[in-house]
This record gives structure tokens, C-alpha cells and sequence, in this order.
């Protein structure tokens, strides 16, 4: 890249944020625009699994100080993953994770919301609040201008997509990959963590993660999340205060939406959201319907599965190119998705760094890491997506019973096991 460089990035989200802190390590002009009109302007979502692949490229782009305030907001790393049945009895439980070496090499649980704050500190003079990118025309010279939703014009030597599922960038450039729905429905929310430990649920579907599998098709994700106390209590000084966040066990409820009374989507208020998760849930033990009932109202969400399709690599464009959920989203089920968006921003840095320093030739450096990145995407679909149609092939009486009885069975454990930690990017450890 010239002297002149200046990288446009479309999104402020978890990619695109990582990616612009990595360029101002490497002195490269960056400007960042978000739809959104501030950083709290909505509720963002719930705690997300960051691999230790994430968690290196964290490492990679961030100042020091955000990444230690990173840590110091995460909660306490997974330790199991554990399938139930209804009844909340454990079928499968897999060994505990070994402690890493270095803690950059460590699993993290950390909401999104502390997460993305994080990012932002030390952009605020790069992050442009409010003004979406529309659209992009290529320049002579291989530079690209980008016209922003409120009339204005910018122009730079590269233009990153990073706008989610959702991406203006990626219909533009590849407008045959809109990503498909999946039928499969959840209802999620999260009840404060002092509350589930009074309800009828075992110690570790309160304080650990998993998948309970029920019959009829339903199926419910657990996980507890609570960073009031520190989570790596051998952090090295230095670093941002952590951000502050609720306590709670995160629940979804999930099934095929032939398998709901009415679509989840469709609900005209979060106690309509309830109802259809408790009726979900008929037959289960009560501790896990009242958790349903106690989940604060406003994190009730009807959640769709959406899957990015297959796309092969285009013909590289020397001024625009993408990164996470807008050119490869998947469903939550392999816990990987924001993990993936940071080892592409991470992969970007380095080829954008290396082609600063003149090091790379930019239009090749540009496709080896668009081959690379669509790769590292692909495989972790497959995963994400292996995972719930593993779930609906329990649905059915006959098919729910066999599941448990394999599931119970050493081979059966065995090799879902080692299924799910593949799949979860637990490791061998795991």
C-alpha cells in the first residue's frame, strides 16, 4: 500500500473493531462507520464463547491495556461441556479443560455487550456513529470511494465489509450469497444468576454450559456467566477497568418451527415469547420451566439460524474485501462465529501490514487472504450447522430414545464427545 493508505471499514461490530485497532498498531489510517448511533444505542446480545484462537488475535490487535480489560471482564473460562435429558439428568460430561500455559491460549466467556465497549475505547476519533455505508464505486488506481447513508462521499485505498449478515458490502460485491434461513426457531433470554441458584436445577446446569435434549424436537442451550469476580486472578497490572455486566444464566429453547404452536418471530411482546418457551418445555423437569419464568423480560428474543451459502472465491478486487458474518454467518450452535470474525480481522492486520511495509504485493497478499478466510468460514458453518442437525435428528419419540440410550453408552459418549469438542473448539483437552 501507498503512503497514502487510508482502510474504510463498514461496521463497528466485534470484527471490524479488532480489525481497526490492528491497523493503528501498524500506523495505518482507519476509519470506521456504524449504522448504530452509539455503542449502547441497542441491546446487543448475549455472552459469547471466544476461542483461544480468538483470544490470540485479541492479543495481536488490541493495546495492552483493552486486552487485560478484555480479561478482567470475562467470565470464568469453560471448565465442561455436558448434554442432559429433560429431566436434567447428565448423559454425557465431558473431563475437565487443562489450564493453558499462557492465558492467551485460554477459552473466554465474555458478554457481548463489555465486549464491544472494550473495542471501542481509544477509536472514538475513528468511529463514525450513525452513518452507514451504502454502497462503493470502484477508482482508478485500485482506490475505492463509498457513499454514506447521509449523502456524504469517502474514498481510501481499501473498503472492509464487516456490516454482519446484513452486509451493503457483500450484496454489492457478491449479490448471489444471500445467506438462507434455517427452520429451526429458539426463544433466549437470561435470568440473574442469584435467582437460578433458589430454583430446582443442578449446581452445574446453573454454573457450567451445555445442551439438554427433550423430546418432541425441543432442546434447550444453558450456560452460566458470571464476571463479578475476577476470572484470572494472576491478570498482570495495567489495564482498562473491567467492564460491568449482569450475572445470569444465558437459556435458549429451541425447535424445528413446525414444532411451534405459533412463530416465535411473530410475537407481539416478550411474555408471549415466554409462554411459547414454557410450553416448549411441558413435560421437562420444573426447575428448567422456572428458569423460563424468572428471565428478565427484556432479554426475551426470538432467534433465527442463519447460514452463509458456500461461496467460491470471486475475483479479487484490489479495493474491497469482507470479513465475518457478512460473508460466512452461521448459527450459534458451534459457539464460533465471533471467534471466526477475529481470526479474519487478525489475518487482515498481517496482510495489510505486510503490504504497508511493502513486504506483499497487494492484489495477491489481498486473495491469499480471501481464499483463506473463506476456508477458515466454511469449516466453521459445517461445524455450527453439523451441531443442529444433530439436534433434530433426536426429534421423534423412537429417535429420542435412541439418542439417550447411545449417549449413555461408552461408545456413544465417546464419540460425541470428541464430536463436540471439535465441533465447540474445546480441543482434545477439553
Amino acid at each position: 500500500m501507498a503512503a497514502e493508505s487510508h482502510v474504510i471499514i463498514a461496521g463497528a461490530g466485534i470484527g471490524g473493531l479488532c480489525l481497526a485497532h490492528g491497523l493503528r498498531r501498524h500506523g495505518i489510517r482507519v476509519t470506521v462507520y456504524e449504522r448504530d448511533p452509539d455503542p449502547d444505542a441497542r441491546w446487543t446480545g448475549y455472552r459469547l464463547h471466544l476461542t483461544p484462537e480468538a483470544n490470540r488475535a485479541l492479543h495481536a490487535c488490541l493495546p495492552r491495556e483493552n486486552y487485560l480489560g478484555l480479561l478482567a471482564s470475562a467470565s470464568r473460562p469453560i471448565d465442561a461441556f455436558r448434554i442432559l435429558d429433560e429431566s436434567l439428568t447428565e448423559l454425557l460430561v465431558s473431563g475437565e479443560v487443562a489450564e493453558s500455559a499462557t492465558l492467551v491460549d485460554e477459552d473466554t466467556l465474555i458478554g457481548r455487550r463489555p465486549l464491544r465497549a472494550i473495542l471501542a475505547r481509544g477509536l472514538e476519533d475513528v468511529v463514525r456513529w450513525g452513518r452507514p455505508v451504502e454502497r462503493y464505486r470502484s477508482l482508478p488506481g485500485g482506490r475505492v470511494a463509498v457513499d454514506l447513508a447521509d449523502g456524504s462521499v469517502d474514498e481510501g485505498t481499501l473498503l472492509v465489509g464487516a456490516d454482519g449478515r446484513s452486509s451493503r458490502v457483500r450484496r454489492q460485491l457478491l449479490p448471489h450469497a444471500e445467506p438462507e434461513q434455517w427452520d429451526t426457531l429458539c426463544v433466549a433470554g437470561t435470568t440473574p444468576l442469584d435467582v437460578a441458584r433458589e430454583l430446582d436445577l443442578p449446581p452445574s446446569f446453573v454454573d457450567g454450559v451445555g445442551f439438554a435434549i427433550g423430546p418432541e424436537g425441543h432442546n434447550m442451550f444453558f450456560s452460566g456467566h458470571d464476571p463479578s469476580g475476577p476470572s484470572r486472578p494472576d491478570l498482570p497490572p495495567g489495564g482498562l477497568p473491567a467492564e460491568p455486566d449482569g450475572s445470569y444464566v444465558l437459556w435458549s429453547v429451541g425447535a424445528p418451527l413446525d414444532r411451534w404452536p405459533t412463530d416465535p418471530r411473530e410475537a407481539a411482546d416478550p411474555e408471549e415469547l415466554r409462554t411459547l418457551a414454557l410450553g416448549a418445555l411441558d413435560g421437562w423437569r420444573a426447575g428448567a420451566r422456572d428458569l423460563v419464568a424468572a428471565a428478565r423480560a427484556d432479554t426475551l428474543s426470538p432467534l433465527s439460524f442463519w447460514v452463509a451459502p458456500d461461496v467460491p472465491h470471486w475475483q479479487t478486487l484490489p479495493g474491497v474485501t469482507l470479513l465475518g458474518d457478512a460473508v460466512h454467518c452461521m448459527p450459534p450452535t458451534g459457539g464460533i462465529g465471533a471467534s471466526t470474525a477475529l481470526q479474519d480481522a487478525a489475518a487482515l492486520v498481517d496482510v495489510l501490514a505486510l503490504t504497508e511495509e511493502g513486504l506483499a504485493r497487494p492484489v495477491p497478499a489481498l486473495a491469499a487472504y480471501e481464499s483463506a478466510m473463506l476456508a477458515r468460514g466454511r469449516a466453521a458453518i459445517e461445524a455450527s450447522v453439523s451441531n443442529l442437525q444433530w439436534a433434530q435428528r433426536l426429534d421423534g419419540p423412537v429417535s429420542f430414545r435412541l439418542g439417550k440410550i447411545g449417549l449413555r453408552s461408552a461408545s456413544g459418549v465417546d464419540r460425541l464427545l470428541r464430536s463436540l469438542r471439535e465441533k465447540v473448539g474445546l480441543g482434545d483437552d477439553a
